[in-house]
């Protein structure tokens, strides 16, 4: 499973601008020569996955990058340097979101993480999640077809 995506530099948006290696989570996954996803719906994606990872926010933007790779199932590389609560509580989100409890987000304020930051790394893992799960459903309707 590939869960890298390089930004179209053609694409509408602020990412059009980021260097094409960049390490993003996956987006839209492309067979052949044609989009899976609409490219609007793709360039949409892209913007979602910018505004998570990339903009200013309490936890710095590779951090973010590395949570929503991890929740998407996806290599990645290096650590982050994250409490072992916090990191649990992205693999939590990622494999059974609907039993996260009050006590998993107060095992996180105990390591000092600000209310900020957890609500990012929340979103980040959640978006994560989501495109990884979007990603596995692609794969298994394109060895059907």
């Amino acid at each position: 499973m590939n869960l890298r995506i390089s930004l179209d530099p053609f694409a509408e948006g602020d990412h059009a601008q980021d260097e094409p290696d960049q390490d993003l989570p996956l987006v839209a996954p492309r067979s052949g020569n044609r989009s899976v996803l609409e490219d609007r719906y793709r360039r949409h994606a892209n913007d979602l996955i910018e505004a998570v990872t990339c903009r200013p926010g309490h936890l710095a933007p590779d951090t973010r990058r590395w949570i929503v790779g991890r929740a998407a199932g996806g290599p990645v590389r290096g650590e982050a340097r994250l409490p072992k609560a916090a990191i649990s509580l992205i693999d939590h989100v990622a494999t059974d979101a609907e039993q996260i409890s009050d006590a998993d987000v107060l095992g996180l304020r105990a390591s000092a993480l600000g209310e900020e930051a957890i609500f990012e790394l929340i979103v980040a893992a959640a978006v994560g999640a989501g495109f990884g799960r979007l990603e596995r459903a692609i794969e298994l309707l394109e060895t059907r077809v």
